[in-house]
């Protein structure tokens, strides 16, 4: 392994050991140790006279003292052992050795695996900028038109799939706004079967004549692809049942009840008759297009109010989903949070939680942070703030009061850039949301993987790249313990 370092910030490297017993060189500027806590030298100077020293902490005393790898990782292994380099320089760094200049003046060349760079609080940017070694989460021209491009694709993706006209232009032009009922005309002309809505060819092919369907199939495959890579990264309990739970409610609920399960069952007349019909003509009311009823309107069982809220605004109160959606948001969630924390709803059921625990798992760290974001976090509020105002005048409507529909009909859909229907559900949720997923940048220098769509690996031009490993398996087990130099500059 090869790597180099200088303070107290997280290491960088190329890839990990494997293996206790490491050869390790720790190179220090200055001639004595000055910025250690006493104990930590003492322990130290131990293992430098005695790689056997037994100052391994199993049991920590107080919140402040963190455990360290004692003997019994090493297993049959020989112990390494730590050589200390003070009064050094770092000279040069090659793949496979690393020069050091002595406090007496001599020149060292040491084998080398990898070295840790404990570089401090403020990193030395213009000397990595020097050395030509990009820094993760500065963007150059290039990210920022891969973004720009992204966003564009993302832009048209929410239009399409809604079917929403873009402010001040109207509908996708025809080129971009590819109509699937006609590739399903076509299947239909050489599968008869697909005519008869009753069998299960039939309403797939009324659920895949809108845009929206292959949305949320596109949406549903990504959680299961990405959840299932989360799950063999991690592998651990907690993780693996967290993500089978999201890919469940994704899949099934949010997925294949509506678009396939209850139009299957309608058409084969399992809401026609008795409770089934009250039932369904509550949740689910008659239509003249698509199936023949609002199945659509199951998203509500999962996602509620104002996740989804076109079972709220309606032009006609729909009693049955105001009281589920009034226990879902108000006594089910709530209790939720109470029992099992704030994460329970959007890590383990919301179908946006999902998308943030497997697509996003491995972009956790480009969300930028600080007070300036923290403030920003107040826009949710104030969107919260939008939604209850709407769901008054809608209320307000219901009971005609004419300025309070007309006053729902503009702030919801009308009003141009800044309704709800498009600012936030298509921009804010949609565009926005997702079309910086992989593009937030961490601060320049931080110890985080570059922002998509780069790899942190080394080209002709940079001779290193900084980065971390993205989880600590990702290296395979080194054949023997590795040699190691740790440089410090303090």
């Amino acid at each position: 392994m090869s790597s180099w370092s200088a303070a107290a910030t997280p290491p960088w490297r190329r890839h990990r050991p494997r293996r206790c017993g490491a050869r390790v060189t720790l190179s220090y500027r200055k001639k004595e140790f000055s910025r250690p806590k006493p104990e930590n030298i003492a322990k130290l100077q131990q293992l430098a006279e005695n790689p056997m020293a037994d100052v391994a902490i199993t049991t920590p005393s107080s919140e402040r003292v963190t455990t360290a790898a004692d003997s019994t990782l090493r297993g049959d292994a020989a112990p390494g052992r730590v050589t200390l380099a003070l009064g050094s320089q770092v000279c040069e760094i090659r793949p496979d050795a690393v020069t050091l200049r002595l406090a007496d003046g001599t020149e060292k060349t040491e084998p080398n695996d990898a070295v840790f760079s404990m570089i401090g609080r403020e990193a030395p940017l213009d000397f990595f900028r020097r050395a030509g070694i990009r820094i993760n989460g500065e963007w150059k021209l290039q990210d920022y038109s891969l973004m720009g491009l992204f966003l564009l694709f993302c832009f048209w993706l929410y239009h399409w799939k809604s079917s929403k006209d873009i402010p001040f232009y109207g509908s996708l032009p025809d080129w971009l706004n590819w109509k699937p009922v006609e590739l399903w005309l076509w299947i239909q002309s050489h599968l008869p079967a697909a005519a008869d809505p009753a069998t299960l060819l039939g309403t797939l092919k009324i659920s895949a004549s809108g845009p929206s369907f292959y949305y949320t199939l596109a949406y549903s495959l990504i959680i299961v692809i990405f959840g299932w890579r989360r799950i063999q990264r991690r592998r651990t309990p907690y993780v693996k049942v967290q993500t089978l739970s999201l890919i469940a409610f994704q899949c099934l609920p949010l997925f294949l009840l509506p678009e396939l399960i209850l139009p299957l069952l309608g058409h084969n007349g399992f809401f026609d008759h008795s409770w089934l019909k009250s039932l369904a003509d509550e949740f689910f009311p008659a239509v003249t297009y698509g199936h023949g009823r609002e199945y659509w309107r199951a998203y509500g069982l999962i996602l509620a109010w104002p996740l989804f809220v076109y079972n709220f605004f309606t032009e006609h109160p729909m009693t049955g989903w105001l009281i589920v959606g009034c226990l879902q948001t108000f006594v089910i969630i709530p209790l939720i949070v109470w029992r099992w924390g704030k994460g329970a709803y959007c890590g383990w059921v919301c179908s946006c939680g999902a998308l943030a625990e497997t697509l996003g798992d491995q972009h956790r760290h480009k969300m930028p942070h600080g007070p300036a974001w923290n403030r920003l976090n107040v826009l949710g509020q104030i969107i919260l703030a939008f939604a209850f105002a709407l769901m008054l005048l809608r209320i307000l409507g219901w009971m005609d009061v004419a300025w309070a529909k007309n006053l729902f009909d503009q702030g919801f859909k009308k009003i141009p850039l800044i309704n709800y229907a498009w600012f936030v559900d298509i921009v804010l949720a949609g565009i926005l949301g997702y079309g910086f997923y992989f593009g937030i940048p961490a601060a320049p220098g931080a110890a985080s993987p570059a922002p998509w769509p780069h790899s942190c690996t080394s080209t002709p031009a940079s001779p290193a790249s900084v980065s971390l490993p993205k989880n600590q398996n990702a290296s395979p087990a080194t054949s023997a313990p590795p040699s190691v130099i740790r440089a410090s500059t303090s």
